[in-house]
């Protein structure tokens, strides 16, 4: 019975550690829940931002066509801007995708990825969610959360059990308890 409590002590302490990340990161989650901080940032950005106008597509697409001068496109991304919408443009045999501005026609050196939106507190939130679920870890944090929460759950039940075992004994040698460490 000794090493079972020795083994189920310690890994509990390594089970307790993710406890109080997901204890932790879950209550900030819950304050940002109830207190609307982020939807009340990402209310205020869009009204920073102004209305966007809806992206006629095909009109656009038929723009990217006449600026590319009759290269061959291999990649179309449109976004929306402030100003005016903007075509991310991969030319075939280009190694970097070109950035259009479909009103004045200028091309400038683009990225193949859209730039992360969102406000300072949103990708706090996003950071705390990522912590919470170990999904900053990609999947396999999620396997390891998963792991980790069936250890706490046998943790949990057998931590029970053991209590009411030492618990049993000392009421039956009439002994007060000790100590969890010793």
């Amino acid at each position: 019975m000794n090493f079972w409590r020795r083994w189920h002590r310690w890994l509990g302490v390594v089970a307790g550690v993710l406890l109080v990340l997901m204890a932790g990161t879950g209550v900030l989650l819950q304050i940002d829940e109830v207190g609307g901080f982020s939807e009340k940032a990402r209310q205020a950005a869009a009204a920073r931002r102004g209305p966007v106008p809806p992206l006629d597509m095909v009109g656009l697409s038929a723009r990217v066509e006449l600026l590319s001068g009759g290269r061959a496109v291999e990649m179309l991304r449109l976004e929306s801007r402030k100003g005016a919408p903007i075509a991310v443009v991969q030319f075939a045999g280009a190694e970097r995708p070109v950035q259009i501005d479909l009103e004045t026609g200028a091309q400038k050196p683009g990225s193949d990825a859209p730039k992360p939106g969102g406000s300072t507190i949103e990708k706090i939130r996003l950071l705390v969610l990522m912590l919470h679920t170990l999904g900053i870890a990609g999947m396999a944090g999620h396997v390891v959360g998963g792991v980790a929460g069936v250890l706490m759950a046998v943790l949990g039940g057998t931590g029970l059990w053991i209590w009411w075992i030492m618990r049993r004994e000392r009421v039956r040698r009439g002994t007060r308890a000790t100590w969890f460490w010793k």
